[in-house]
């Protein structure tokens, strides 16, 4: 399963495959928002309404592979160690891009309606693109290190059955209310529910005391799925649509528990990592251009089923290399300025370093 020292290729391949589902469910909202509310048994009901569930295991998958990294890793009890870190890897290079689509933004709303607050109010609520994940991951980052000092005094078997009990409050709480920040306590800490429940899973599977084969996984994760069209299909829609609680309706939470144990069983032998680690700025890049692409109406086929093809595989591509460009322009530059150095040398970091001596 292991290739190296700090890579899971099955990790790897599922964060590419999860990077592929967010855009397919993004892509796929664009026509399959205005049929939800009236279930049918056209073509294009059933194979949207299915993309769109089938889908739904990507930000779970997301959350539990973080977990699983970062909190088997004791060195990130550290506050200093592990903060300086993080930011530098996740923190900037997101704020970059949130500020650079902000100025987008303020050029065309102060263009059209010479009003500046709505890009800004969308930026604070995490509306900007469709990056409330980045903003709700801050949040899990935040209370990484409280965990793992947590997990070490409260023991295993004490610290499995809280990560189990918060994925189930999770559910319960996220079906029976909505919020409109990710960045809020509710959302944060139902995420955090699968960042704990990915780390319980990832140390369990190491352990090789997870039962049956990846097939067996998979399987279960499909029936979970068919369970969600059919109560779809007969109109118990409240928790699948809502952008947040959509990942938290009963069935795509056992899917993706069950999609995650799935992968960890396998055995990969394709070295993806560095595909894997361009996901993260494919996540950041790709929403902008799939409203580019659906702006092309010439580009479309007339057939739904086929213009979702098209605008998916033009988006991942587009994503891909955006990606791939933004991340060699982010090594030059720091290699160039010596940012990670500057940033690691900061004097808040040595202040935390010399009070922890």
């Amino acid at each position: 399963m292991r290739n190296t020292v700090d890579r899971y290729s099955n990790y790897d391949l599922l964060r590419i495959i999860s990077t592929v589902a967010v855009v397919v469910i993004h892509v796929n909202a664009h026509f399959f928002v205005s049929r939800a509310s009236a279930p049918s048994s056209s073509l294009y009901y059933v194979s949207e309404s299915m993309l769109n569930i089938i889908t739904r295991f990507s930000v779970p998958a997301f959350v539990m592979i973080s977990g699983a990294f970062i909190l088997s890793n004791p060195a990130n009890r550290e506050f200093t160690f592990f903060y300086r870190k993080s930011s530098y890897k996740i923190f900037l290079p997101t704020f970059a891009v949130i500020v650079f689509y902000c100025v987008l933004s303020e050029i065309k709303w102060i263009a059209v309606s010479h009003n500046p607050l709505p890009p800004l109010y969308a930026m604070l609520i995490g509306g900007q693109y469709n990056l409330w994940f980045m903003y709700m991951l801050f949040g899990l980052y935040i209370l990484a290190p409280f965990i793992i000092r947590l997990k070490e005094a409260t023991g295993k078997s004490v610290y499995n059955a809280a990560a189990w009990f918060m994925l189930f409050w999770a559910v319960v709480s996220q079906m029976t209310s909505t919020s409109s920040l990710p960045y809020s306590i509710g959302v944060v800490f139902a995420f955090l529910a699968y960042f704990l429940v990915g780390n319980v899973l990832f140390e369990k599977i190491k352990r090789q005391s997870i039962p049956f084969p990846p097939s067996m996984w998979f399987c279960a994760g499909i029936i979970c799925f068919l369970i969600t069209f059919f109560s779809r299909y007969s109109g118990l829609t409240k928790e699948l649509f809502d952008p947040h609680t959509s990942f938290f309706s009963p069935a795509i939470a056992l899917a993706s528990v069950c999609i995650f144990i799935g992968f960890g069983k396998l055995e990969i032998h394709w070295h993806c990592e560095k595909l894997s680690s361009l996901t993260f700025f494919m996540y950041l890049f790709h929403t902008p251009i799939y409203g580019v692409l659906f702006r092309m109406k010439r580009l479309l086929p007339g057939n739904e089923l086929l213009a979702i093809a098209v605008v998916v595989v033009l988006t991942v591509l587009l994503s891909l290399g955006a990606a791939m460009l933004y991340s060699r322009l982010w090594d030059y530059c720091e290699s160039k300025r010596n940012w990670k150095n500057r940033w690691y040398h900061l004097q808040i970091w040595q202040k935390e370093l010399t009070n922890s001596r």
